[in-house]
């Protein structure tokens, strides 16, 4: 049984068990998902012996397949519960190339293994990144600078990444980044009733496939808007005759002409009849989930790795009760750290063989295919609305993708032929520009509100010496009253002792008299 291992955040050397074996976690699952997510969850108890060095930035060390050995990922989030068990969020360490900028010269030719290493030097800071490809196809692309908020974006999930550019699938095995033509192999198991398949969920949804394309193109030239078609309206598909009638669809291939390139009639049929193979017009989709059994342990007691399936593999999958037999590629993965097997794999939407007169079996499946078991089907299953960071593989024109960006997310739409912007969480500069001016309005406000506030405190102050002086004035004022007060208790006194005296003379004047 498989632990994993706990170093600290700077660690170099990962030769030895760093601070410890985190032997107590309770479960530990890794998912990976195809040219996405690479991220590790954990569950520890509160009084475990390494609970406290359980912190951000400190590193995991894992099994993430049969294949996939010693993967680092960096803590992220430690959430605490009322249970005494600790989850734990941890990413794998190839996401420092979210954190890495890149210069403003995002231009990159040649293989795929030039562009990246251009990549890879291109990169500002110091970083330990390696970089490998084994797809020789000479592309170039150029990106800009506001599409690509971080190093992570050029290798996926904008118009124009290296995945967008010269395809392939990525291996991430710590710093050592691959982009490789077939991550994958053809597994050597199949997948059927009765031996490892326990589940089946299928959906078969013919009510939107289409059998033909009716192209067209929009043209302004100042005020004035000129529609353009091709002269029989319609192309249709190599499997128009399965159906008991056409089944048209409208696609707009304006955004496919630049700006001042007036549309063609056979440059729209060109268009039309990529997109048609592009995108498997006439061809019924059925989406496919399944639960399986891992059965490498009990079939490779003899050292014979049968029964490995990893993570882009491309897997025979037998359903006898539906006459189905074709074969899919490994989308995403659940490994089980703790187990040392796989809790569950996703396999993509696949090309039946249902009906053997629309695909043969042996068709390859398209990227469209895995991609779309990622997806949420839409209301009504018109529609598949993609919710993740790398770029999607649409299944048809009207298809939305949900792409994160930092804080901010981008709602785009498939046409047909690429994905369009529709809105954004993203405050563009116009806005930015109006927020910038009212926040200068805003302070030239608080400028102005601080400077009468010095006036008023000023004034107070004025006020306030005023009312002391007041107040010393009305004191002195008291004082004199009540010296005036007494001097006149003192004169009262007095004319009352004048008085007495006068009447004391009168009766000695009488007392003469007689």
């Amino acid at each position: 049984m498989s632990k994993p291992i706990l170093y600290e955040q700077n660690a170099t050397n990962f030769e030895n068990l760093g601070l410890g074996v985190l032997s107590e976690a309770k479960s530990c699952l890794v998912v990976e998902e195809r040219n996405g997510v690479f991220e590790l969850t954990m569950e520890y108890p509160m009084n475990g012996a390494l609970f406290s060095f359980i912190k951000n930035d400190n590193i995991i060390k894992v099994d993430t397949g049969h294949d996939l050995k010693e993967q680092r990922f960096r803590i992220k989030r430690v959430l605490k519960t009322g249970t005494g068990i600790v989850s734990v969020y941890a990413q794998h360490v190839s996401y420092i190339t979210k954190d890495l900028p890149l210069g403003h010269n995002l231009n990159f030719s040649g293989t795929a293994q030039d562009a990246l290493q251009q990549w890879s030097d291109r990169i500002l800071d110091n970083h330990p990144l390696t970089v490998e490809s084994d797809i020789t196809t000479v592309n170039s692309t150029s990106l800009h600078i506001g599409d690509v908020s971080n190093a992570r974006k050029a290798l996926g999930g904008v118009r124009g990444s290296f995945l967008d550019t010269w395809g392939g699938e990525y291996l991430f095995d710590n710093y050592h980044i691959k982009l490789l033509r077939n991550r994958g192999v053809e597994a050597n198991t199949i997948i059927s009733y009765g031996r490892n398949l326990i589940s089946l969920a299928q959906e078969e949804n013919i009510a939107n496939t289409f059998t033909s394309i009716f192209p067209y193109a929009i043209h302004r030239d100042g005020e004035r808007e000129q529609i353009i078609v091709i002269p029989e309206h319609f192309i249709d598909s190599q499997h128009v005759n399965n159906f008991p009638n056409r089944r048209v669809q409208k696609v707009d291939f304006s955004s496919d002409f630049g700006q001042d390139e007036i549309p063609t009639v056979q440059r729209l049929r060109e268009l039309t009849r990529s997109f048609i193979s592009n995108n498997d017009v006439g061809v019924p989709r059925v989406s496919i989930r399944i639960s399986f059994i891992d059965l490498t342990k009990a079939l490779n007691a003899g050292g014979v790795p049968f029964e490995r399936i990893n993570l882009c593999d491309t897997v025979p999958v037998f359903f006898e009760r539906l006459g189905i037999s074709t074969r899919a590629k490994v989308v995403r993965t659940v490994w089980n750290v703790l187990l040392e097997q796989y809790d569950s794999l996703d396999i993509g939407d696949m090309r039946p063989s249902l009906s053997a007169h629309i695909s043969s079996i042996g068709r390859e499946v398209r990227e469209a295919v895995s991609d779309a078991s990622l997806a949420l089907q839409a209301i009504g299953g018109w529609n598949t609305i993609f919710h993740r960071i790398s770029e999607p593989v649409p299944n048809g024109v009207g298809d939305l993708w949900f792409r994160p960006d930092g804080e901010d997310i981008d709602l785009l739409r498939w046409n047909g032929s690429r994905w369009a912007l529709l809105i954004s969480t993203r405050l563009d500069e116009r806005i930015v520009s109006k927020i910038n001016g009212v926040s200068g309005e805003v302070t030239l406000l608080k400028e102005s509100i601080a400077s009468t506030g010095e006036q008023i405190t000023l004034l107070e102050e004025k006020i306030e010496a005023l009312d002391e002086k007041v107040d010393g004035i009305e004191e002195k004022v008291d004082d004199l009253n009540n010296k005036t007060e007494s001097q006149g208790e003192e004169i009262g006194e007095m004319n009352e002792r004048i008085d007495e005296l006068e009447r004391i003379v009168g009766e000695l004047i009488n007392d003469a008299r007689r």
